[in-house]
């Protein structure tokens, strides 16, 4: 209380709304965290397509009079060993892998969140084999896992989602599932159930709604291992196959002149720590949010 409040309780009056301290500033910081997180992405989506139009390069267009030039007003990022302009490589790079780390987050939230709703609402026997399942699927290392998966596939943008989808459900069923066994028992699931409500009905639109708030702050900060797992299975040459740039690939390509030329490894390691910076302040963001 702040000592003019004080003042006027002392004087035996009432403290009127403009008398009430402000309470917007620290949601508005709160705020601030989700809208920087998605304004980064996004730039960095936008800049993917206009850039490669305004300088006239695109991502695979060689220059093999100019390989390995450091950075330059000519080209920011410098240029790789076929003269690739690496500032474009890295922002297309962009289009790839921010929908793709999404969609990595995605695709198991949704298989997972539909299993954990099940094996919560449904009982003992349908929970106990379902979380068994999940169980058999974590007693892997689960990069590992990942890894054999993606090998098993091929390369390519089909192998990296089936990987995801099939390891990393586990965590949204538990998730979920943890949720559900408390919303259950509330009132107001037992009243829909009295009125008569199927199974189905009580589920999709009376538990679940209730249960995704910490399964949607998770789902964002999963987008960041998403977004690290592609560039590591492009890094050993399983995900996004050459020359489509991506960033792991890009890193990957650039090993080999980490003495000579250190801007083909940095600039597209710069851009992996930017991305996975944006989707854990957007994470940060809405746990205070949910927390507030």
């Amino acid at each position: 209380m702040s000592a003019d409040t004080s003042a006027i309780y002392a004087a035996g009056g009432e403290p009127s709304a403009a008398d009430a301290p402000p309470i917007g500033g620290k949601l508005k910081i709160r705020a601030d965290k989700v809208v920087i997180g998605v304004s980064v992405l996004l730039l960095m989506l936008v800049a993917g397509y206009i850039v490669p139009a305004v300088t006239g390069f695109t991502e695979l267009a060689q220059d093999l009079g100019n390989r390995l030039q450091p950075p330059s007003t000519a080209h920011p990022f410098g240029t790789d060993d076929l003269g690739r302009d690496v500032f474009v490589r890295a922002l297309y790079a962009a289009r790839l892998d921010l929908p793709l780390a999404i969609a990595g987050a995605l695709l198991p939230a949704a298989i997972g969140t539909t299993i954990g709703l099940i094996a919560g609402y449904s009982g003992r026997i349908v929970d106990t084999v379902l979380m068994r399942i999940g169980d058999f699927v974590q007693a892997f290392p689960s990069y590992v896992l990942l890894v054999v998966v993606a090998y098993i596939v091929g390369p390519g943008i089909g192998s990296f989602l089936l990987a995801v989808g099939v390891i990393s459900w586990v965590a949204y069923a538990r998730l979920i599932r943890s949720q559900v066994l408390v919303i259950r028992e509330l009132d107001y699931v037992h009243s829909a159930r009295l009125a008569g409500l199927g199974r189905g009905r009580v589920m999709t639109r009376h538990v679940l709604p209730n249960a995704l708030s910490q399964t949607l702050v998770f789902m964002a900060s999963d987008a960041t291992l998403s977004l690290l797992f592609l560039s590591g299975i492009s890094f050993l040459g399983l995900g996004i196959a050459a020359p489509t740039p991506e960033w792991g690939g890009m890193i990957n390509e650039g090993r080999l002149y980490l003495a000579t030329a250190w801007w083909l490894t940095t600039f597209p390691g710069l851009m992996l720590v930017l991305a996975a910076g944006a989707f854990v302040l957007i994470s940060d963001g809405l746990d205070d949010r949910n927390r507030a």
